[in-house]
């Protein structure tokens, strides 16, 4: 004798209506693959999705938040600062003079907004970024860095 016990009718419907919503989902995207890529693309443009967008790139590239910190606040001062914290050039939106996050590969802590230039230069340098004020900061002290000691 057989010592397996056959699936109750209730699992063996879900299963089917699993797979039937599986062939249902990828039926759907071929058919709207244009139309989701477009509008995909259209929120990519907008405030919301930049911010997320960019969020998400830290996210995958080890940015660890401190306990004081969001990604919101790290987000609020890449977007206002407009100068590199390390060389004072003004960012563009292009080229080696856009913006970057800096961060400590190490700890994942947030250190600095500069300029590519700047954040692909000597990593012994680095370690005297995280001293370096935005010169167009309004108010410098509430600037949020991996060290708090060094901004007085």
């Amino acid at each position: 004798m057989d010592n397996t016990t056959p699936e109750p009718k209730s699992l063996l419907i879900e299963k089917q209506n699993k797979y039937s919503h599986n062939e249902r989902q990828l039926e759907y995207y071929y058919k709207n693959k244009e139309n989701m890529r477009k509008q995909q693309n259209k929120y990519k443009k907008t405030d919301r999705g930049r911010k997320n967008n960019r969020i998400s790139r830290w996210r995958r590239s080890g940015l660890i938040l401190q306990s004081d910190e969001t990604y919101e606040s790290i987000y609020k001062i890449v977007d206002e600062c407009e100068l590199c914290m390390n060389c004072g050039s003004e960012f563009s939106d292009k080229g080696l003079f856009r913006k970057c996050m800096d961060h400590d590969h190490e700890t994942g802590f947030f250190r600095a907004v500069l300029c590519c230039r700047c954040n692909l230069w000597d990593p012994q340098y680095r370690k005297e970024i995280s001293k370096i004020k935005c010169p167009k900061q309004k108010n410098p002290k509430n600037l949020m860095v991996a060290n708090k000691d060094i901004i007085a």
